[in-house]
């Protein structure tokens, strides 16, 4: 079993001292709050290093690294820090499609 999220420590990395309840107000506070200090980073990915999704080892490299992630990391985190603080959760996978339509790929959705 994954290790809880450190809200503390994931509070300092993105500056947030607002509200933690469950709204509308500290949603859209924590997401600009995320987006703004964690960037967006694909090294481990293009280095063909392995990529962990469990919350110790995002916390690891995201919090308490200094690091950035790519979107799997970043929205897992996210969604593991929304859903310590009360927030229901439904988790979705996309993909990006260039040059092509949309139900062009095996995963779109009509």
């Amino acid at each position: 079993m994954s290790a809880p999220v450190d809200l503390d420590a994931f509070f300092d990395r993105v500056h947030w001292g607002g509200s933690t309840a469950a709204n509308f107000d500290t949603l859209s506070g924590l997401l600009h709050a995320h987006v703004s200090r964690i960037p967006f980073e694909t090294f481990d990915v293009l280095l063909r290093r392995g990529v962990r999704l469990d919350t110790e080892s995002l916390q690891n490299k995201l919090v308490r690294a200094g690091r950035g992630g790519y979107c799997f990391e970043q929205a897992t985190l996210f969604a593991s820090v929304l859903q310590k603080l009360g927030f229901q959760t439904v988790r979705h996978s996309a993909r990006v499609i260039l040059f092509a339509p949309a139900n062009g790929s095996a995963r779109a959705c009509s």
